[in-house]
């Protein structure tokens, strides 16, 4: 049922309530397919897109952990783990866990 509703585009709206910087703009999209649950983010700053792709998975306790191979080493991955403030098939608010601890509001577009 969660990927349903996690399944698609997000915008990032603001960072621990506040609002983004006008030259920040950051995307994650989700997605399901033969491979298993796959993530995209896109995050630009001043003119300049990084596109990062890796997979997640849902944690029973209400939390998400996203795994990006790790480019900077060549082997590995970098991990991600956020925990679910809430969700709706619109608006998706989830706590940075590991690494830092930073609140992220999202709106589906």
């Amino acid at each position: 049922m969660m990927n349903k509703k996690l399944d698609g585009q997000w915008e990032l709206l603001t960072i621990n309530s506040e609002k983004l910087d006008t030259n920040y703009s950051k995307f994650i999209t989700f997605s399901e397919n033969k491979e298993g649950e796959r993530v995209v983010y896109s995050e630009t700053i001043n003119e300049i897109t990084t596109t990062k792709s890796g997979n997640y998975a849902l944690i029973k306790t209400g939390a998400i952990s996203i795994a990006f191979p790790n480019s900077n080493f060549g082997s590995g991955y970098e991990t991600e783990t956020y925990d679910f403030v809430s969700t709706s098939k619109t608006d998706l608010v989830i706590t940075q866990t590991s690494p830092g601890n930073k609140l992220y509001t999202f709106k589906k577009i």
